[in-house]
């Protein structure tokens, strides 16, 4: 019966009784319906399995902040709409900061950051990270940080989770600007898809004064408390400490494990188990990330990387996977640890400060 459904491309009940029964006409449904589950059960995580391998995004000092280019509108609007804002986030407090612009160059990302130097009333600027924004990944950018004694770090990484803290954020303000009554404004009306300045302004300043459940108060509160956020951040090594003593927490480089699938992961088609069918080889850790590789991918080509809570051991029933069939793909030599001369930063660093 094993070798019946192997070989049928079928796995629902529906599709496959008929078929066992031609061939095995004294089998029962209960034997049926046994023989499909036990072929085709795929382990499910729950959230409380993954939550404790999953790696908390914090920074172990203050003044750490991510920031990205906010995108205003493709067809803006005349008269008082900018294309873009350049947004700011402390790791730690959550605290925001924002500022209209209209070009993405280096010039524009270093007179940005001077106003963000200015409107952080002499707290410490430790480190910026991003994602290979042109403006950001600039020699010119990167010289003005050095003279600041402003760390930066270049996540060239798509998927990489430590960048989730702001998109999450991004996604957060085009949340609030959206109506909150039926009827109000078409949802994707230009008037609530555009952010003008003081829209902008407004929805910063909620953001930063409303309760944040993970951190336990309002970005401001930690922000203007720098004891709060000390406090937060032992809370967090402590629980890295314990990480730490869970038995399979580290996989060893050479085994082989099955990914989870998320949604992105396809280009086109439909996800039909939440872990990769085939088996992937670990060929390197980078910090908190677990780099895969495919039977194609040893002459440098695509492999993808991912975190610990996203990969489960693979027996060596699975097949080894032979290609990725996902959209966020990298190549080997853009995810090795590569400085700025030494001094400046790495487009992908060990996670030490995340």
């Amino acid at each position: 019966m094993d070798e019946l459904i192997e070989k049928s491309h079928f796995k629902s009940y529906s599709r496959l009784y008929p078929i066992i029964k031609k061939r095995f006409p004294n089998v029962s449904k209960a034997e049926v319906i046994e023989a499909i589950e036990k072929k085709f059960h795929d382990r499910h995580m729950k959230h409380t399995q993954k939550r404790p391998y999953m790696n908390r995004i914090f920074d172990p000092v203050i003044g750490c902040y991510f920031h990205d280019l906010f995108v205003n509108s493709k067809n803006q609007l005349n008269g008082g709409y900018h294309r873009y804002f350049h947004v700011f986030i402390e790791s730690n407090s959550r605290y925001a900061f924002a500022y209209p612009v209209d070009d993405k160059d280096a010039n524009t990302a270093i007179d940005t950051l001077d106003k963000f130097i200015n409107d952080n009333q002499g707290k410490p600027i430790v480190k910026l990270t991003s994602d290979g924004e042109k403006g950001f990944n600039s020699r010119a950018f990167l010289d003005y940080c050095k003279e600041r004694g402003i760390f930066v770090r270049i996540n060239n990484d798509k998927a990489h989770p430590s960048l989730g803290l702001i998109d999450r954020f991004i996604r957060t303000l085009r949340d609030l600007h959206q109506p909150i009554r039926k009827g109000e404004n078409p949802q994707l009306s230009d008037e609530m898809y555009l952010f003008s300045d003081q829209d902008m302004a407004q929805l910063i300043d909620e953001y930063n004064n409303t309760f944040h459940k993970t951190i336990g108060c309002s970005p401001k509160e930690m922000y203007d408390n720098p004891e709060l956020e000390r406090e937060w951040i032992r809370k967090r090594q402590r629980f890295k400490a314990v990480q730490k003593n869970i038995e399979d927490f580290v996989l060893p480089i050479g085994c082989y494990v099955r990914y989870r699938i998320s949604d992105d992961d396809f280009i086109n088609g439909k996800r039909r188990s939440q872990f990769s069918i085939e088996r992937y080889k670990v060929i390197k850790r980078i910090g908190n990330r677990y780099v895969l590789q495919s039977t194609t991918s040893s002459s440098n080509g695509d492999i993808i990387t991912k975190s610990r809570f996203e990969l489960i051991r693979a027996d060596d029933k699975y097949p080894i996977g032979k290609t990725f069939n996902y959209s966020q793909t990298a190549k080997q030599d853009e995810i090795v640890n590569t400085n700025f001369n030494g001094k400046y930063g790495v487009k992908f660093t060990d996670a030490g400060w995340v």
